[in-house]
């Protein structure tokens, strides 16, 4: 009983992070979109660039954790 919790929990995490990392991806392609950025896609870092729309604290956050290009979140 114990190990169907604690699956259960592991997998509502996981599932839980592929969701955050789905919404911050957006606001990473959104920002991207609308910054005036001299590099392509490979080259700009997710919550690294200044845009007239800001990701939001959360995803800033995130991908201080877990650093993406707007390459790999396309």
């Amino acid at each position: 009983m114990v190990f169907l919790i604690l699956s259960f929990s592991a997998c509502n995490t996981s599932k839980n992070q592929e969701d955050l990392s789905s919404q911050c991806c957006g606001e990473c392609m959104e920002a991207f979109s609308q910054s005036p950025v001299a590099v392509g896609a490979a080259g700009a870092n997710c919550g690294e660039f200044t845009t007239g729309k800001p990701i939001s604290d959360r995803c800033r956050e995130y991908f201080k954790n877990n650093p993406r290009t707007v390459a790999e979140c396309e």
